[in-house]
C-alpha cells in the first residue's frame, strides 16, 4: 500500500506572525497545484493564528546521537523510544499519528543520514508500532525522515520506499528552498 508522502516545514522558534503571512503569500504560489504530497507547516505556537488555515499534522521525533549510530546502537535506541512513545498514546490517538526519525547528530550540522541509513532506521520503527498497533496501522503509519534535509539530497531520500516523507527544519524557512524540497 502507498502511503501519500508528507514533507512539513518544522520552524522551531523562528519567524513572527507577519513573517508567516509573508511565508504563504510567496510559499503559496510556488506548489500551486501540487497533490502529490501533502504539505504541512509547523510554526511556533504564537503563529499558529496566522498559519491556522493551512492545516496542521501532529509529528512526534525520535533519534540516536552519532556515538550511539557509530557504536551499533541504532536499533536498541529507536525500539527504546518507540516503546515509551507508543506506550504514551491510545489507539485512537495513534490513528493520526506522523512519526519522524531525526537523528541527533544530523540537526543543524549539515550532516545527513543516507537513503538507505533512513530507510532502515524506519524499518525500525515500522516493527515497533506494529508491535504496538498491529500490522495494518504500521503499513499505513508515515515516518518521516529529519536531519538536514535540502533541495539537493529530498529526491534521493524521497525515492527510498521507506521513506513518507521530510520533516525539514532550516530549509523550510524559505520560500524558493521549501518549494523545491516540496518539488523533489
Amino acid at each position: 500500500m502507498a502511503r501519500q508522502k508528507l514533507i512539513a516545514a518544522n520552524w522551531k522558534m523562528y519567524k513572527n506572525p507577519d513573517q508567516t503571512r509573508q511565508f504563504f503569500r510567496d510559499f503559496l504560489p510556488l506548489v500551486a497545484g501540487h497533490d502529490r504530497d501533502e504539505i504541512v507547516v509547523c510554526p511556533p505556537y504564537v503563529n499558529l493564528h496566522a498559519a491556522l488555515e493551512h492545516g496542521l499534522t501532529p509529528i512526534g521525533c525520535v533519534g540516536e546521537v552519532l556515538e550511539e549510530r557509530e557504536a551499533g546502537l541504532t536499533e536498541d535506541v529507536l525500539r527504546r523510544q518507540c516503546l515509551r512513545a507508543f506506550h504514551a498514546i491510545s489507539a485512537k490517538k495513534a490513528a493520526k499519528l506522523v512519526i519522524a526519525y531525526e537523528p541527533v547528530w544530523a540537526i543543524g550540522t549539515g550532516k545527513t543520514a543516507t537513503p538507505v541509513m533512513a530507510s532502515e532506521a524506519h524499518v525500525i520503527i515500522r516493527a515497533e508500532a506494529a508491535k504496538a498497533f498491529g500490522p495494518e496501522f504500521a503499513n499505513q503509519l508515515r515516518i518521516l525522515y529529519g536531519g538536514s534535509v535540502k533541495p539537493e539530497n529530498a529526491k534521493a531520500l524521497m525515492s527510498e520506499e521507506e521513506i513518507d516523507g521530510a520533516l525539514v527544519g532550516g530549509a523550510s524557512l524559505e520560500p524558493k528552498s521549501f518549494a523545491a524540497i516540496v518539488k523533489y
